[in-house]
């Protein structure tokens, strides 16, 4: 519902006008104060997430912090131990310095439980050498973020594949 009202009461400010409209808005504005309910628990297996490798420099630490973060944000169950019906792991390599930045290359690896490949992500960008220094923690966020997000893709098409059924030789007809 609008608040509205004649000009002359707005520039008048009358208390009455004032209470009216404070009134009418209590609700609006206490429904956007109100927490969000808990998102719901992404259905499927539990994820482990194994290794994240990287160049001296750059700690393979920071992303793993930073890729459970983002996968508990986005309600992706985390398996602490070898029962995780997929493993999640990431190699991370950088390029030559060209003009002050370097390409950076994140290869992450979703394998389900029996070490098959489930699929690959590739993530590469060419990076100021200064944020690579100084701000490592930062652009892990943005990198472990961006992954998690296509990962929900990856464990959607496993999800899909692992559906349908067997096919034991070309269809037969009628």
């Amino acid at each position: 519902m609008a608040a509205e009202a004649p000009r002359r009461d707005w520039e008048n400010a009358a208390a009455r006008l004032l209470e009216r409209l404070a009134a009418r808005s209590a609700d609006g504005i206490a429904a956007l104060l109100r927490p969000a309910p808990p998102a719901a628990r992404r259905s499927g297996p539990a994820i482990r997430l194994g290794s994240v490798a990287a160049p001296p420099g750059l700690e393979g630490a920071v992303l793993r912090r930073a890729t459970v973060h983002a996968m508990r944000a986005a309600r992706i169950e985390i398996s602490r131990g070898d029962e995780a019906g997929h493993l999640l792991a990431a190699t991370v390599s950088l390029g030559p310095v060209r003009r002050g930045q370097r390409r950076l290359r994140v290869e992450w690896r979703l394998d389900d439980a029996a070490g098959r490949r489930i699929g690959a992500l590739v993530q590469e960008n060419p990076v100021a050498v200064e944020t690579l220094a100084a701000d490592w923690p930062t652009l892990a966020r943005l990198i472990a973020r961006a992954a998690v997000d296509e990962l929900g893709g990856l464990l959607a098409r496993a999800g899909a594949r692992a559906a349908k059924p067997p096919v034991d030789g070309p269809p037969r007809r009628p």
